[in-house]
């Protein structure tokens, strides 16, 4: 099932502006996790923020199980789609679990309480990862991995359709690079979710994804399985500089020469 369809997508933040998203098209389908690979500037994350209606592009369109994104109400939006940031400082202490139940606040009306089923959905994605031994814990004084599942929990708690993650890796160690990855993966399989996230890492890229969408200066320059995009001449291009891909256990692994 396609649960994100992009057709012709051309954005630009203005006439003085030399940057532009260029006509991409994608699909995303159910449990399917896509990754955006390219260097700073490419677009990724502008692409990203289009996906999710932040940006309104400028033709084409961004259909979310098969409706047009700008169509949508907030509400309605948040209900189909879980974005995750790079970052996130919240102005209070809340506890993990209050962060987490945050994710509900589309399915109430302005004044209205978290209902037993708030607190139930809440609940669910604490277990899924693997957080409710910390749920009264500050979410201000927990790690940088912690903190990146603890959005991740948030936005399953929303109960989308898709989930999108801002270099969800960056400022992590990388035992908790491994775990966010892994993660999301998982969710993404047993729960029928539409993925897209932006990387830097090629070999990231490479090993916990089902494609690649290598992205140039705007364009999405070529998009398929990690063992067909994932190659030194592709890299070599993109980043400007000389690697080396080596194939291990069925991934592909690039080394730069040194």
């Amino acid at each position: 099932m396609e649960i994100i369809k992009i057709r012709d997508l051309n954005f630009s933040y203005g006439s003085g502006s030399a940057f532009r998203l260029y006509g991409v098209s994608l699909e995303v389908q159910e449990s399917e996790v896509i990754v955006l690979l390219g260097p700073n500037g490419c677009g990724k994350t502008t692409l990203l923020k289009c996906i999710n209606a932040l940006l309104k592009p400028q033709s084409g369109e961004v259909l979310l199980n098969g409706r047009n994104a700008l169509e949508l109400g907030r509400n309605e939006l948040a209900c189909m789609v879980g974005f995750v940031p790079q970052a996130h400082t919240p102005p209070f202490p809340f506890t993990v679990e209050e962060a987490v139940l945050m994710g509900r606040a589309s399915h109430l009306s302005i004044f209205q309480q978290p209902s037993e089923t708030d607190y139930s959905r809440t609940e669910e994605a604490l277990n899924l990862l693997g957080l409710t031994s910390m749920r009264d814990r500050p979410y201000t004084e927990i790690s940088g991995g912690e903190r990146q599942l603890v959005l991740i929990a948030r936005a399953i708690a929303q109960e989308p359709k898709a989930l999108l993650l801002d270099e969800p890796t960056a400022h992590l160690d990388f035992k908790n690079q491994v775990v966010v990855l892994k993660t999301v993966n998982r969710i993404a399989k047993e729960r029928g979710l539409g993925v897209v996230m932006s990387l830097h890492d090629p070999n990231q890229a490479s090993l916990f994804s089902d494609k690649v969408a290598l992205m140039s200066e705007g364009r999405v320059v070529t998009i398929g399985k990690p063992s067909e995009v994932v190659t030194a001449e592709n890299i070599n291009r993109l980043y400007g500089m000389k690697s080396q891909v080596l194939d291990y256990d069925g991934r592909r692994l690039v080394l730069p020469e040194l």
